[in-house]
């Protein structure tokens, strides 16, 4: 099982290094490489250790209670490949109201649950134009979630899973300064169907140098476990994000 678990992102990496290999004896890739702010918004469920609690965060109340957001993308291509690395880390503390158990038993306020969660994606892509492209994705997500009360922990949970994504982008050179993009990816995470969406435009004030904004949609899908070994994570994130470019030959 753990070898087929993790197969999907063994044969993105193998695939990356083979034609980062075959890219030293070519003069024509292309590289970008930057660095972004998500600033996301997050509804579904999250369940640890038997206990069950719904999160509906706000885009507001996510940039009152974020503790850190940092994201990293770097993307090389030539005319026939693209191939793109991602890694994204968020943590956010949230209050919640009152935490009812599956017993019946209730704590009073003055819980919270924390959550950190590490992003990251290997794409393989094959170009068929200058403007489409066809990509395999595979993105290992990571999430610690901690939940308290009264200074107390209730429950923890440390889960690593990986989602296998098909999609395609669509890119357009709208003037030498103008830019955009729009990428969309499906495809089976651990528990059943998820989806990727990213939509962006950029500024170019040099070959050397752009600001991007985008706005993208995650869904996200696990679940293990029973009893003191339960965990959930059922979640939709979306927002926007500010990207600083660096691109070179």
């Amino acid at each position: 099982m753990y070898r087929i678990k993790y197969f999907p992102l063994a044969f993105v990496v193998l695939s990356i290094l083979s034609s980062l290999n075959i890219s030293r004896a070519q003069s024509d890739w292309n590289y970008n490489a930057g660095v972004y702010g998500w600033f996301a918004g997050m509804t579904g469920d999250v369940g640890i250790a038997n206990q069950q609690q719904q999160f509906d965060v706000t885009l507001s109340e996510l940039l009152k209670n974020l503790t850190f957001t940092a994201g990293l993308h770097f993307e090389a291509q030539n005319p026939k490949v693209v191939l793109i690395f991602d890694g994204f880390y968020f943590g956010v503390k949230k209050d919640v109201d009152q935490i009812t158990l599956r017993n019946g038993l209730v704590y009073p306020a003055n819980a919270d649950i924390t959550f950190d969660e590490w992003l990251i994606e290997g794409s393989v892509g094959y170009r068929i134009n200058s403007e489409f492209d066809i990509l395999v994705a595979t993105r290992v997500f990571g999430i610690n979630t901690d939940l308290e009360s009264n200074d107390d922990i209730i429950a923890s949970a440390n889960k690593t899973w990986v989602a296998v994504y098909l999609g395609g982008r669509y890119s357009k050179e709208f003037s030498e300064k103008w830019y955009g993009s729009l990428r969309a990816d499906a495809g089976y995470g651990a528990d059943g169907f998820v989806y990727f969406t990213n939509a962006a435009v950029g500024y170019r004030f040099s070959k050397l140098f752009s600001i991007a904004l985008a706005y993208r949609i995650l869904n996200m899908d696990y679940e293990s476990g029973s009893g003191v070994d339960y965990f959930l994570y059922e979640a939709t994130a979306s927002g926007f994000g500010l990207g600083f470019v660096f691109s070179f030959e």
